[in-house]
C-alpha cells in the first residue's frame, strides 16, 4: 500500500484540526492509501518529525499552516515549517486545503510562495487566500475545508444525545455556540466580542432557547476555550458548557462529537470555523460570526448568513439566527467536490517518479 506522510502538522487537541486529519486519512484511504503516521491520539502541537520518514507522497497539512508569522516578525515556527516544506520533494508534495491569514504579509508571504511554486499542487479554502496565491504567481486551485470531505458520523451524533441527555437538554431548544480569543494572527477586539457573545446569550435564553457554549480547543494558552467559556459563564450563569474533549466519555472522539452536537442542536452559532462547517456536514445551515477569511467564505460563497464578530448585535441579528433553525445546506456537492479534488492532488503526487525519498533525502540529492 502506499503511504503518505503528513509535514507540518498541528494539534489534535484543536478538533477542527482534527477533523481535517481525520478527513485526509479518510480521503486517502479510499484511494488505497495509508497515511504514514497515526491521527487519531491527541498530539502536542509540534511538527511531525519528518527525519527518516519514508513515503509515496508528502502532504502539508494543518488549517492555517503558516500561522505563526506575525505582522512585522518571522517567527522561528513559521521558518521551520517552510523548511520543511522546502525539504520535501516538490513533484511528490501537495497542499490541501490551507488558508493564508492576514498576519502572513509582506517578506514571509513572499517566502511562502516562493515555497509553493514548488510543489505539485496547491488547493485553498477561501477566495481570499486563492486571490493572493493567484496573484502572486502560485498556480493555486479553489477548493473547500478539508473537513467537508468527511460524513457526519454516527457515533457523534450518539455521543451528543449522550451529552445533552446528561445536561438534562432538550436538543430541540440547544442554541449552540462558540466563541475564541484573539491575538495578532486575527486582530478582533476581545472586549467587544466578548460582550457581543453575553448578550447574544442573554438574549437566547430569554427567547426560550438552552445556550450551550463549545469548548472545540485545549492546545496552548493562545487556542484554548475553557478561560472563555469559564469567563461567560461567570457573566451569563444560564450558560451551559460542553467539552468536545469529554468524547471518550462516550466512546466517540472530541471532533466526532462537536459534529454531532451541532447537528442535533436547534441553531448553531459558528464563531470558531469548523462549528459551521461541523453544521453544514449534517446538511444544516449555521449563523456564521467570522473573524477571518475562511469564515466570510462560508457566508459569501456558501450563502450562510453571518457578519463579523465585531459586528455582531443579539437585537439585529437574533432573528436570522433563529432562522437558521430550519434553513437547509446542500452539503452532497461541497463533499463530492472535496473528495475529487483530494483524489486528483494525491494521485499527481503518486504519479510522480522517486518514491521512497525522504524529505532530508531529497533535500540533500537537490544540494
Amino acid at each position: 500500500m502506499s503511504r503518505l506522510g503528513l509535514l507540518n502538522r498541528y494539534s489534535t487537541l484543536n478538533v477542527g484540526d482534527a477533523s481535517i486529519y481525520a478527513a485526509y486519512e479518510s480521503m486517502a484511504a479510499a484511494s488505497g492509501v495509508g497515511v504514514a503516521a497515526p491521527i487519531a491520539a491527541p498530539v502536542h502541537p509540534a511538527p511531525l518529525a519528518d527525519s527518516g520518514l519514508r513515503c509515496d507522497a508528502y502532504l502539508a497539512v494543518g488549517g492555517d499552516v503558516w500561522n505563526n508569522a506575525r505582522p512585522r516578525l518571522i517567527t522561528r515556527s513559521f521558518l521551520a515549517n517552510l523548511a520543511r516544506l522546502y525539504r520535501s520533494p516538490p513533484e511528490r508534495t501537495f497542499v490541501f486545503g490551507q488558508s493564508v491569514p492576514v498576519s502572513c504579509r509582506g517578506f514571509s508571504f513572499a517566502m511562502l510562495c516562493r515555497a509553493l511554486r514548488r510543489v505539485s499542487a496547491v488547493h485553498v479554502r477561501d477566495t481570499e487566500s486563492h486571490a493572493r496565491l493567484t496573484g502572486a504567481g502560485v498556480p493555486a486551485r479553489l477548493g473547500y475545508d478539508s473537513a467537508f470531505g468527511l460524513s457526519l458520523p454516527k457515533q457523534g451524533i450518539d455521543a451528543a444525545h449522550s451529552a445533552f441527555q446528561r445536561m438534562g437538554a432538550d436538543p430541540g431548544r440547544v442554541a449552540l455556540l462558540s466563541g475564541r480569543c484573539f491575538n495578532a494572527m486575527y486582530p478582533v477586539d476581545n472586549r467587544r466580542a466578548f460582550d457581543a457573545l453575553a448578550k447574544l446569550i442573554v438574549r437566547l435564553a430569554r427567547r426560550g432557547h438552552r445556550p450551550v457554549f463549545l469548548v472545540q480547543a485545549m492546545v496552548d494558552a493562545h487556542d484554548q476555550d475553557h478561560a472563555l467559556a469559564t469567563r461567560l459563564q461567570r457573566v451569563v450563569p444560564e450558560l451551559e458548557v460542553l467539552d468536545a474533549f469529554g468524547a471518550r466519555d462516550y466512546g466517540a472522539q472530541p471532533w466526532e462529537l462537536a459534529c454531532g452536537a451541532a447537528a442535533l442542536a436547534r441553531i448553531v452559532i459558528g464563531v470558531r470555523f469548523h462549528t459551521s462547517v461541523f453544521r453544514m456536514l449534517a446538511g444544516r445551515s449555521a449563523f456564521v460570526a467570522h473573524y477571518s477569511g475562511k469564515g466570510r467564505d462560508l457566508v459569501r460563497r456558501l450563502g450562510q448568513p453571518g457578519c463579523a464578530i465585531d459586528a455582531l448585535d443579539a437585537d439585529r441579528h437574533i432573528g436570522a439566527i433563529e432562522a437558521t433553525a430550519e434553513t437547509a445546506f446542500d452539503i452532497a456537492s461541497v463533499r463530492q467536490q472535496v473528495r475529487a479534488d483530494f483524489r486528483s492532488a494525491l494521485g499527481s503526487a503518486l504519479a510522480q517518479p522517486d518514491g521512497g525519498a525522504t524529505p532530508t533525502e531529497a533535500a540533500s540529492a537537490n544540494r
